[in-house]
């Protein structure tokens, strides 16, 4: 495999089209919409810099390794038509192999930003944030995501996630307490917080500080009996009960219902039925 060049190339609605129709290598990533939604949103809101399309010439045939997505998006957008520039990387192979390897280059896995990065980066705009890790920021945007889902935490956009610390900012503040308990740092239990937070954050901080140090005087009290589910094995990461593993939602669910039982002056076995709806929050 051999680099050729790479040029900086004036971008024009028919070099967009040229690519995007071009022949490209078999093993390319398909055109997925939700890429190209995704490309489309960030150019709309002016976060869209410019692309690297890259080629590569095998047996004399010149084939698209990079750049599908990007083309394909450009090439229909409206009017006036965006000015810039795109890098454009012109390659040499001798075999398929080593397009394979060329192609594997681009956008790999090993170097892109992984969630606790994005969620330092959001939190450093805070300096309030400064104290709390990048590790337990993640942990909280994963929480946020599960609460305003329900734990269809897929239903919110990538790009959406981090920004949260700065729409929710005084719930990751106040949340930082309860976050030296290893136990609650997962998004489910986060999320339960999160709903008791919004319903009373006086009560909240009361009944999750009796999760947290196990210390209510009555030890029938369901903040003991969710601090004891939590210290379970079978509640661990991995962990099963009866040959089954509890699903998130199950965790989630029993946080609130040993919340309500809490706020009802009642006690709780926390039963969990995965085919009912997740209790609203008392």
């Amino acid at each position: 495999m051999k680099h050729l060049s790479t040029k900086l190339v004036r971008l024009t609605r028919e070099f967009a089209l040229d690519v995007a129709t071009m022949e490209e290598w078999n093993g390319e990533r398909g055109l997925k919409p939700h890429r190209t939604k995704m490309l489309r949103n960030r150019y709309l809101d002016g976060l869209f810099f410019p692309p690297r399309w890259s080629f590569v010439t095998i047996n004399g045939k010149k084939i698209r390794i990079n750049g599908k997505s990007s083309s394909s998006m450009l090439s229909g957008v409206e009017e006036p038509f965006p000015n810039m520039l795109v890098v454009v990387d012109e390659f040499q192979a001798d075999s398929l192999e080593d397009v394979a390897k060329l192609f594997a280059q681009y956008d790999s896995g090993r170097s892109a930003r992984t969630r606790t990065e994005l969620a330092k980066a959001a939190g450093s705009v805070h300096s309030e944030l400064d104290h709390i890790s990048p590790t337990l920021l993640s942990y909280a945007v994963s929480g946020l995501t599960f609460a305003l889902t329900d734990g269809r935490s897929s239903d919110i956009d990538p790009d959406d996630r981090d920004p949260l610390l700065h729409y929710h900012f005084d719930f990751v503040v106040w949340l930082h307490q309860f976050m030296g308990d290893r136990r609650l740092q997962r998004a489910p239990l986060i999320a339960a917080i999160y709903k008791t937070y919004h319903r009373d954050p006086l009560e909240a901080a009361l009944f999750w500080k009796f999760v947290r140090d196990e210390d209510h005087p009555d030890r029938t009290h369901p903040s003991r009996t969710l601090a004891t589910f939590l210290r379970d094995p079978s509640a661990r990461p991995g962990g099963n009960r009866h040959g089954k593993q509890w699903t998130t939602i199950a965790f989630h669910v029993k946080a609130i219902h040993a919340w309500n039982a809490h706020r009802q002056g009642m006690t709780s076995t926390l039963r969990y039925y995965p085919k009912a709806p997740i209790p609203k929050v008392l």
